[in-house]
């Protein structure tokens, strides 16, 4: 056997061998390709975990849910308080029909004043409320249970 014929017979043999590989390397391409999208979920599952307990959110969701009890306490004073000043104008100014058109201007934005606080209000209710429900908020909120479960 010749030089040449032993070259083309190991060539052959590796050129079979290259396409052995390849086609095994394909296949377990593909396995792993089958497991990774089997197992996206865990993945995007941990990830959720550890952004939830990551301490940085830990303390802001802790703190957000008594930032806004505090906001919702202030507003209900300020609504009790506008809502007084109303009672008042309208005690001091007497009969309705009868007032003049500063009267009236008055009035009316005393009457803005108390709906804005209001809606204001309704609105902190929602927001805590909302954070109150969402799990992975509500089991940082208060541990000592100083807070209310719902605003109302």
């Amino acid at each position: 056997m010749s030089n040449r014929d032993e070259f083309r017979a190991a060539f052959k043999d590796a050129k079979w061998s290259f396409w052995k590989i390849a086609v095994w390397i394909f296949f377990v391409g593909i396995i792993f390709s089958v497991v990774g999208v089997l197992l996206l979920p865990c993945g995007a599952a941990r990830g959720v975990l550890e952004r939830t307990l990551d301490p940085d959110n830990i303390i802001h969701t802790y703190e957000w849910f008594f930032d806004v009890n505090a906001e919702y306490q202030a507003t209900l004073a300020r609504v009790e308080t506008a809502a007084e000043s109303v009672s008042d104008f309208r005690e001091f100014n007497g009969d309705r029909v009868a007032w003049k058109r500063d009267q009236r201007a008055e009035h009316s934005r005393l009457s803005e004043v108390l709906r804005g606080l209001k809606n204001h209000r309704d609105s902190l209710i929602e927001k805590y409320n909302a954070g109150s429900a969402k799990a992975n908020r509500a089991i940082f909120k208060d541990p000592r249970g100083i807070l209310p479960e719902r605003l109302q």
